[in-house]
């Protein structure tokens, strides 16, 4: 193998790919596994070592095919309508069941609605054939028929097969053993106390069930410090136990990543680096002949990573040609940017519109998880492209099954949990309820709904000339029919601490130095208003701490201030209450839900229309703090 010691110098990802692959081909990693003998009956998913034959016919008799009378083929000859035949039950013509045996000297069927009785005979008006209606010995399968190849595979139908064939056990590759190896001192184990500046382990097992779903075994190690030494110790302890180490959280270029250092000193790198965007800080190489992935610490970067570089690896082990993910062909209907010499990858949400299948691009960035656990695919956007414009055409790779999509409409829009609440009970009402939600704000989801991505979409936006909510936005920015419901009314106000340590009581309090603000996004109806506010007292938003802190929902920004992030933000009272911290109310607002009229007829609009006026949903907002209803509701 030819040596490349490269850090940090990024390939293209189609470079990487076959970086790897050779390397993986060069070293023989398809032999490494061995074979093992299981039952038939448990091996789907498995891959065959062997070839597989039947050791038996299927069907091992001949059978009827329908529901009928056997009788003999030459019986029937000549008859017509003018000349029916009449056969006698029990000793010409015997009744069958599908999949009855037909016996000599029976040698076909005849349908029950192809024939009439008549007393004790039947009668019929057209000649059948012989060995019609009568599945033969071996017409599905023979003795030695093959029904599986070497590399193959093995699905659900094929275990059918094999019990069809008598085939009770069978050859498979031994499943390649992943060993993964969390590294920091920051990092702990799931759902173990945390201190101020530690993350949960999501990536393991993250990475672990994408690998097991590959069909791989995985087992994940204590999490070990950056120390060189230790980590090179413990791939030497279990050397023998694996056939692939995936090291996570050592891959970027920084004082504490250190698995490009230690292959240097031990094995081979074959690149460091790939253009693409999250997982770019990717580490490949190989440690006597076994594959080594040093993983990127960001959960999206090591997602994309695990679904290019891991799978392609435990393919190679199996045997088993590049599996392909599903994909169709959607439409965007806003531009999105992308930079250029970086192979980008775009989490999306879809959505079913009047003009087909539309496109949602969800946060960019390599940490946020969520942005892939709510995806339904990925946008990929080739390194030479410069972004995509409004309207354009383009291919997803589905992450959910097209089925869980097929009838998704989006909400696109402002947050509130009693919103999410009316969706978590149309969910269990209705299995067919399906709706894909995007929390952009209340601007950007009039803009959604005015683009076409979405059927209805929520408001609550302030405006200080007219002392309104909603409706001089609404007029602005949407040009088609449209209905507003006026929802809910909420308190908004300041959610501070509990016991208020700061001793906020007003927006002036804010510049405190000591005071650290988390703030909504942009577009949203809450960061309007607290501009409005910041106006109105003539603050400079720059003499805000954290006022380019930002969060997407009212949620997130009560959980900041709970775990200490934050000392003050601007929300709601529900949120308030149920986290548990102080709230000062500061204004009632507007809640407002804004509908296209095209889409009034839409099932998840009706079934979203029918959750809000139902008793149950009244009573559950009238019990919630902070919430009313607008009199005309």
């Amino acid at each position: 193998m030819v040596r490349k010691d490269i850090f940090l110098d990024k390939k293209s990802l189609s470079e990487a790919i076959k970086i790897w692959s050779d390397a993986l081909s060069e070293n023989k990693v398809y032999e490494k596994l061995g074979e093992e003998e299981i039952s038939s009956l448990e091996s789907s998913g498995r891959v065959t070592s062997r070839e597989v034959y039947s050791k038996r016919s299927s069907p091992s008799f001949n059978a009827s095919a329908v529901d009928g009378f056997a009788l003999k083929a030459d019986s029937t000859e000549g008859a017509n309508l003018n000349n029916p035949k009449y056969l006698e039950i029990g000793t010409e013509a015997i009744y069958v069941n599908t999949g009855d045996a037909i016996d000599n000297p029976f040698d076909a069927v005849v349908m029950l609605e192809d024939i009439e009785l008549v007393d004790s005979k039947i009668r019929l008006f057209q000649p059948v054939s012989s060995f019609q209606n009568v599945r033969m010995i071996g017409e599905d399968l023979v003795t030695m028929d093959v029904i599986l190849r070497p590399n193959e595979l093995i699905r659900p139908e094929h275990v059918g097969a094999l019990v069809q064939g008598g085939v009770g056990r069978i050859f498979v590759k031994k499943k390649p053993k992943i060993l993964i190896i969390p590294t920091g001192e920051e990092i702990r184990k799931p759902f173990e106390s945390l201190s101020k500046g530690e993350y949960y382990d999501s990536n393991s097992y993250m990475i672990s069930s994408i690998a097991k779903d590959l069909g791989a075994e995985v087992e994940i190690s204590d999490i070990l410090p950056n120390n060189a030494d230790k980590i090179v110790g413990f791939l030497n302890q279990h050397f023998n136990d694996s056939h692939l180490f995936i090291i996570i959280g050592g891959s970027a270029k920084g004082d504490r990543d250190l698995v490009g250092m230690i292959l240097k000193k031990i094995g081979i790198i074959l690149l460091h680096g790939v253009s693409i965007q999250p997982g770019k800080p990717i580490l490949l190489g190989f440690y006597k002949q076994k594959p080594v992935i040093g993983m990127p610490g960001f959960p999206v970067s090591a997602y994309i990573d695990t679904k290019i570089f891991v799978k392609i690896a435990i393919e190679f082990m199996q045997g088993l040609s590049g599996r392909e993910p599903f994909k169709i062909n959607v439409k965007v209907k806003r531009p999105i940017s992308s930079q250029i010499g970086v192979e980008e990858f775009i989490r999306v949400k879809l959505g079913n519109t009047k003009e087909g299948i539309v496109a949602v691009p969800l946060k960019k960035g390599a940490s946020p998880i969520s942005s892939v656990s709510n995806a339904d695919g990925f946008l990929r956007i080739a390194s030479d492209i410069e972004g995509i414009e409004a309207n354009s055409e383009v291919e997803i790779e589905l992450i959910r099954d097209i089925s869980e999509i097929r009838n998704q409409v989006l909400f696109i829009g402002s947050n509130d949990p009693m919103l999410d609440e009316a969706f978590n009970i149309a969910f269990k009402n209705n299995r067919d309820f399906s709706i894909g939600v995007v929390n952009s704000g209340s601007l950007g989801g009039l803009l959604a709904l005015e683009r076409g991505e979405c059927p209805f979409t929520s408001t609550h936006l302030f405006d200080e000339r007219t002392g309104t909510y909603n409706e001089t936005y609404i007029r602005q920015i949407i040009s088609k029919e449209v209905e507003t419901i006026k929802f809910l009314k909420r308190e908004q106000g300041l959610i501070v601490q509990k016991g208020n340590p700061r001793n906020i009581r007003g927006i002036r309090d804010l510049l405190k130095g000591d005071v650290v603000f988390i703030n909504r996004q942009q577009g949203s109806g809450t960061r309007v208003f607290f501009d409005y506010l910041l106006r109105e007292e003539k603050i400079n938003p720059t003499e805000i701490k954290g006022y380019n802190n930002e969060e997407l929902t009212h949620i997130s920004v009560a959980n900041a201030i709970k775990i200490g992030v934050a000392d003050c933000g601007l929300g709601i009272h529900y949120v308030a209450e149920i986290f548990d911290l102080d709230f000062i109310p500061i204004q009632e607002e507007e809640y407002d839900l804004v509908f296209d009229k095209e889409y009034l007829n839409n099932y998840a609009v009706i079934e979203v229309l029918k959750v809000i006026n139902s008793d149950k949903f009244k009573n559950f907002v009238r019990k919630s703090k902070g919430y009313k209803f607008v009199e005309s509701f």
